[in-house]
């Protein structure tokens, strides 16, 4: 099976780095999502099954790994179960029709989901040759990043917070992105760097707010300048960037993803990873990635102390068109 999706990916040109086959790292990928998503629902075992866990993947290359973060888990406990343990005949082939659903829906992005939405009666054998690791480990209690020091700071009520992007309301509207958090619902007032405005409109679940700002303003200079990341899912190691107004600029690197992350789904927080080297102060602020595009705004971090040491990131995506809300041109 893994021979034959390699020659068909070879017949339409495709080429891999480091000896990796571009179309198996994008199945890998969608294999370990798929397979997030069904043990969330259908997890064979205790260990791996809860309302209360979290499913995150992390993918690079050919390998990939579903996370369970599990607030069972003793602090700083790691364990890999057994795949068969794990994943359940019907979990497979249910994560296996998931996968193909999700390579038909982005087949029109790459070469690599355009094969894959091809290989029909193969998927369940092409799923248990890319199946991930599977590996379970505390789930640590996260904090909001609200409270310090310039950028472009959000201040309501001296708590301060950062401001995400400059874009347009649905009517055209100027403004900036804020998080809910640290600001709250339709109609409170803020400072958005000494401008007075307030909140026009809200998504509790996106944790994300829409602040008009005056159309006469001088803009402050523009970066992330080439939209939002919604073609492809960060990999595991990809290199990112974000400015704080506790951190200031600071270089990191995703480490996972929640499982669905492309598909667009307003009721749910989609989330990115990275180390938790963010700070209080710093929800808000936009993640770019090396093409200049916004991957997501700040939202939470793990506590001081807390395993494993992580930040969330809420899905640009789905949180801009929660609100309608289109990044500013240049």
């Amino acid at each position: 099976m893994m021979q034959q999706f390699g020659r068909a990916f070879e017949r339409r040109g495709g080429s891999g780095e480091d000896g990796i086959d571009p179309g198996l790292a994008v199945a890998a990928e969608l294999v370990a999502a798929a397979m997030a998503e069904q043990l969330a629902s259908f997890g064979r075992r205790q260990s791996v099954t809860g309302a209360d866990r979290r499913f995150l993947v992390t993918a690079g290359g050919r390998s990939s790994a579903v996370i369970i973060l599990d607030p069972g888990m003793p602090r700083g406990t790691v364990r890999q179960v057994p795949f068969e343990e794990a994943v359940s005949p019907q979990i497979l082939s249910q994560a296996a029709e998931r996968m193909f659903a999700d390579a038909r829906e982005l087949k029109t992005r790459s070469p690599e989901s355009r094969i894959l939405s091809q290989l029909g009666p193969a998927s369940a054998d092409l799923a248990r040759a890319v199946a991930p690791d599977v590996i379970v480990t505390s789930r640590p209690r996260m904090v909001p990043l609200c409270v310090p020091n310039p950028m472009m700071t959000v201040d309501h009520a001296g708590e301060l917070s950062t401001a995400g992007i400059m874009c347009r309301n649905p009517a055209g509207q100027l403004g900036v992105t804020a998080c809910y958090h640290g600001t709250g619902p339709v109609g409170t007032q803020v400072v958005v760097d000494l401008r007075q405005t307030m909140v026009a409109a809200a998504d509790l679940i996106q944790d994300i707010v829409f602040l008009p700002l005056d159309e006469a303003m001088n803009l402050p200079e523009l970066t992330a300048c080439s939209g939002i990341r919604s073609d492809e899912a960060p990999s595991a190691g990809m290199p990112v960037r974000f400015e704080g107004a506790k951190s200031g600029a600071v270089r990191t690197r995703v480490s996972s993803h929640d499982a669905g992350l492309l598909r667009r789904r307003p009721g749910i927080q989609l989330k990115v990873q990275t180390p938790a080297d963010t700070n209080r102060g710093d929800s808000g602020s936009a993640l770019v990635d090396g093409r200049d595009q916004v991957v997501g705004f700040a939202f939470e971090r793990s506590a001081y102390g807390e395993f494993p040491e992580i930040t969330d990131w809420i899905w640009a995506g789905n949180a801009l068109a929660a609100l309608g809300l289109t990044p500013l041109k240049v």
